[in-house]
């Protein structure tokens, strides 16, 4: 990229709301600090959408008031957090780390379409996340920017396979062409528990939301 030619964007340029900013870092933070980073409209979009329906998700927990009677979430969280430890230990693999973190949110989305979560099981949720979110910073708020209104296309977004899973099937693609398959299985099964199938064809490998 070169500055007489133009052909390159500044973060202030291709951000231009506080979604944006908070999508790019996830964009980061999600991908493997050792792999180069493809910053596209297409990649900043996926993020985007992903931080959209965290954001959501959050906004769900906040809004339970069910007084007792909720499905234990102490399993749920205990396998979320240990997976996530075991991703940061494991060279720093954020990928496997946010994957984690989509398990819990799987989990959670079972219970509220169950009608499962009760208030004192999504406050423990929310003192998980705030932990886990102490080393990702998802949820702040962006200094001078706002967040833009929600609108009609932002729940058809939510099926879009979140950015650090569409991470982990290029690295398993990688994995499977280097015979490293004890890693592709392992991707394989970070997918599935965050809520993703990965499907073979002769076209390639993608992603589909269990249940969709």
């Amino acid at each position: 990229m070169s500055k007489s030619l133009g052909n390159f964007r500044t973060l202030r340029e291709a951000c231009k709301d506080a979604l944006d900013v908070r999508a790019f870092r996830y964009l980061v933070i999600s991908s493997q600090y050792r792999a180069g980073l493809n910053f596209t409209p297409e990649s900043i979009g996926g993020a985007r959408k992903t931080v959209q329906r965290l954001d959501k998700w959050r906004n769900n927990l906040l809004a339970v008031t069910k007084e007792g009677g909720g499905e234990a979430v102490e399993p749920l969280i205990a396998k979320a957090v240990a997976d996530f430890d075991a991703g940061m230990t494991d060279d720093l693999n954020t990928p496997r780390a946010c994957a984690a973190l989509f398990g819990l949110v799987k989990g959670c989305e079972k219970m509220f379409k169950a009608d499962s979560m009760d208030k004192t099981g999504a406050q423990a949720v929310l003192d998980a996340l705030e932990s886990l979110d102490s080393v990702l910073g998802i949820f702040y708020q962006v200094p001078g920017r706002e967040e833009p209104a929600a609108n009609a296309s932002d729940g058809a977004a939510e099926e879009e396979a979140p950015a650090e899973l569409v991470a982990l099937l290029e690295e398993r693609i990688a994995a499977k062409k280097s015979k490293d398959f004890a890693r592709a299985d392992e991707i394989r099964d970070l997918c599935a528990a965050a809520g993703y199938s990965i499907v073979d064809s002769k076209e390639g490998s993608s992603l589909k939301r269990v249940g969709a």
